[in-house]
């Protein structure tokens, strides 16, 4: 029975294939990539190059010098925004935002740097004529979030940087940290894919990345050694030197290349689909309250009536063992608008790993709680 439900946070348990990926790669050549012409160093570097490829194939990129590997996506995202902005920019996002990016942008925003415009549409979804006001002279950014950690709200990310481009110069950023593995991107009108590795990806925790437009000029947010051109005190202009500096994650980069390829010959949005309806069926009779958008993916956001979701989590935790996510999962602009803040909402997340019956099990024990509190029980029954 698997009963972990927080794989909007991380996927777990991680695949053999990924295990063994990393294992490898510490056992067997684990040198420093690009740092040396010795046998080590050159498959190193090789692995790096191979997952650089198959990182770039999952977005549609032909040119994988672009893709830069960082510690996270909040690195990527980091890399990305401070790489871009200058004096006096504006910036456009939305309330789905995590905090990787609310927080870069309105530290920039407090240090005088930039201006941020948070778009927030009066229905549900997002459409592109929403953007289409504030796109104008100075706005230098649009940031956007595929999909939302907190509903699983699917956004029209490629349909809006269409618009976008349309109506400005303005450069386009994605966080795909929820989508990579699961929903495609393809956007030529995407300047910036910024996502991490251990979500649905299925690969290790601190390995992200940031995928570059060809042509589009950042400027490195962190600099140092790279093997190349080390005669230069300064960092070198070509990518992916310019962005990425200092030794590499390699064993992470050698579970992201595992993940990458085990996830990928899986169908694994049509199997979160089905989950989800699974869910549906079993949870439409009860009090929760289920704050489901209408096209998603299995990020289920939660609320009861009678109980907080705090305590929630406690009872699914320490009765049913199973694990969830209570409270703002780093998103606060998206329970604003949602009306769940400050206390948030009980959050559910599936993942490849789960069965019909891990559905029925997650049903059946939310049921139970949904009786005892509506009976105004005390306890678990």
């Amino acid at each position: 029975m698997n009963t972990y439900f927080d794989n909007a946070a991380t996927t777990f348990p991680k695949p053999h294939e990924v295990k063994e990926a990393i294992t490898r790669c510490l056992e067997a050549f684990s040198a420093n990539p690009g740092r040396g012409g010795h046998r080590l160093a050159r498959q190193a570097e090789a692995l790096v190059e191979e997952a650089r490829r198959e990182v770039a194939s999952l977005f549609g990129r032909r040119d994988p010098s672009w893709v830069i590997f960082t510690l996270n996506a909040t690195d990527a995202i980091n890399m990305a925004v401070r790489g871009v902005v200058q004096h006096g920019d504006k910036v456009l996002t939305t309330v789905y935002e995590h905090n990787a990016v609310l927080r870069v942008l309105f530290e920039l925003e407090r240090e005088g740097i930039i201006e941020v415009k948070v778009i927030c549409p009066e229905e549900e979804e997002y459409t592109p004529e929403d953007f289409v006001p504030h796109i104008g002279r100075g706005v230098r950014l649009v940031c956007l979030n595929h999909i939302s950690n907190v509903t699983g709200k699917i956004l029209p990310v490629e349909d809006i940087a269409r618009v976008v481009k349309t109506y400005s110069d303005a450069l386009v950023l994605v966080d795909v940290s929820q989508s990579a593995g699961m929903v495609s991107l393809q956007g030529e009108d995407v300047d910036l894919i910024a996502g991490t590795g251990h979500k649905h990806l299925y690969g290790p925790m601190g390995v992200g990345f940031l995928v570059v437009k060809p042509g589009v000029s950042l400027r490195p947010w962190r600099v140092g050694g790279t093997g190349y051109r080390s005669e230069d005190l300064f960092q070198p202009e070509e990518m992916p030197y310019r962005l990425e500096a200092g030794t590499p994650n390699l064993p992470g980069i050698a579970g992201l290349l595992a993940g990458i390829r085990w996830v990928r010959d899986k169908n694994a949005f049509a199997h979160d689909q089905s989950l989800l309806e699974r869910f549906a069926n079993g949870i439409k009779d009860t009090a929760f309250m289920w704050y489901r958008p209408k096209r998603g993916i299995g990020v289920v956001s939660l609320r009861h009536p009678f109980v907080g979701v705090q305590e929630l989590a406690m009872i699914l935790d320490s009765e049913y063992d199973i694990a969830s996510r209570a409270g703002l999962q780093c998103a606060p602009l998206v329970h604003k608008k949602l009306g769940t803040f400050p206390e948030g909402t009980l959050r559910l997340s599936f993942s490849l790993w789960h069965t019909d019956e891990d559905i029925d099990f997650l049903v059946e024990a939310l049921k139970t709680i949904d009786l005892m509190f509506k009976q105004g029980g005390g306890g678990v029954v």
